[in-house]
């Protein structure tokens, strides 16, 4: 973790995960719901879409989830982002607790290599607000309080077993279904 402009917090990762095609990413992208969202992290509650993307594309969905980052339980209001290639970026919005307003953002970029074994994800994680004055404030204020050393090994803990569950998961989604043959269109 590094504290980058205006406070922000700023943390990257990657991790190799085995088993995934692209093809596997695309389906999950676009058949995402409550009852998948479940089976791909046992403290996953809730996937619900608020807007859908125009036909075609993933970027512009707003979605919510609900989930547990061990004790924390958190709610991401979020925004995709426009892919390129094999990247692409989501905006959260997090809210802690039931507490419905966001406290801060957490801005995800993802970059995607595929290899013949699956995928290396290197993923970005920018934790504030790029607001300057008042953002640099809240940003002090979420550090301390909200974006806490426990929370932040929670949050990674998660990630990890996000990381290690998810190619199970979509093979259990795709069963019995061929990836080459499956529905990308809709």
């Amino acid at each position: 973790m590094k504290i980058i402009e205006n406070g922000k917090v700023f943390e990257s990762e990657s991790v190799e995960i085995k088993g995934i095609t692209p093809e596997m990413m695309t389906w999950y992208s676009r058949h995402r719901n409550t009852e998948r969202y479940r089976m791909w992290h046992p403290d996953h509650i809730e996937y619900k879409i608020v807007r859908d993307a125009p036909r075609g594309s993933y970027a512009g969905r707003v979605y919510h989830v609900k989930e547990r980052f061990g004790k924390y339980l958190v709610v991401l209001k979020s925004t995709t982002g426009k892919s390129v290639g094999n990247s692409s970026t989501v905006l959260h919005r997090v809210c802690m607790g039931n507490f419905p307003i966001p406290l801060f953002n957490l801005r995800v970029s993802l970059e995607r290599e595929y290899t013949s074994d699956g995928m290396i994800l290197r993923a970005t994680h920018v934790i504030g607000s790029d607001v300057p004055v008042i953002g640099r404030f809240w940003n002090l204020i979420t550090r301390k309080f909200l974006y806490t050393p426990d929370f932040q090994a929670a949050y990674e803990k998660h990630r990890n077993e996000e990381s290690y569950n998810f190619p199970n998961s979509c093979r259990n989604y795709t069963q019995n279904v061929p990836v080459r043959n499956l529905d990308l269109a809709s």
